[in-house]
């Protein structure tokens, strides 16, 4: 009988960890942990790696699993820079390149519309986008749920314009 490996999940790093736009911070008590401290050491390979729970880790995706909920096969950095692992510079690799124009597309919800509609220039400039727009509908097949807190969701897609 084999062992499958659990992977960790966004509800336990939600219990263990603070995300604030310098990384992953510690939350909790434990033995050689201290609060309040970034979680990430920085390694050779360019990346910074974190553990949890006995399992080694890439900081930028655990950002994306406490942000998003689950783990694409491959996450980019848009600015090419490993260290820079806020929310805003990652994105799941959809076969598109660093130079690529890209259109964002949210769903309209009424709990959030005015705050995108407001920040809509600095939503563009953090993504790289070029156009952001509130919609009615999107594509299922290139959309991704997001949650912002319990009860407030809606879904985002990202396509690639030239």
């Amino acid at each position: 009988m084999t062992n499958k490996i659990k992977h960790v999940t966004q509800e336990r790093l939600k219990e263990l960890f603070t995300l604030t736009s310098e990384g992953l911070f510690w939350k909790t008590n434990r033995p050689g942990v201290v609060v309040g401290r970034g979680a990430s050491l920085h390694k050779s390979s360019g990346y910074k790696v974190l553990k949890v729970d006995y399992r080694q880790y890439r900081e930028h995706r655990l950002i994306w699993l406490f942000v998003y909920g689950s783990l694409p096969k491959t996450l980019d950095h848009i600015d090419g820079n490993k260290l820079n692992n806020r929310i805003q510079n990652l994105r799941k690799d959809n076969g598109f390149d660093v130079v690529d124009k890209i259109g964002i597309k949210i769903l309209t919800n009424e709990q959030i519309n005015a705050a995108i509609n407001n920040n809509k220039k600095y939503i563009c400039d953090e993504t790289l986008a070029s156009s952001l727009e509130v919609v009615n509908e999107v594509n299922a097949a290139l959309s991704h749920e997001v949650k912002f807190e319990e009860g407030i969701n809606t879904y985002i897609s990202i396509e690639k314009l030239n």
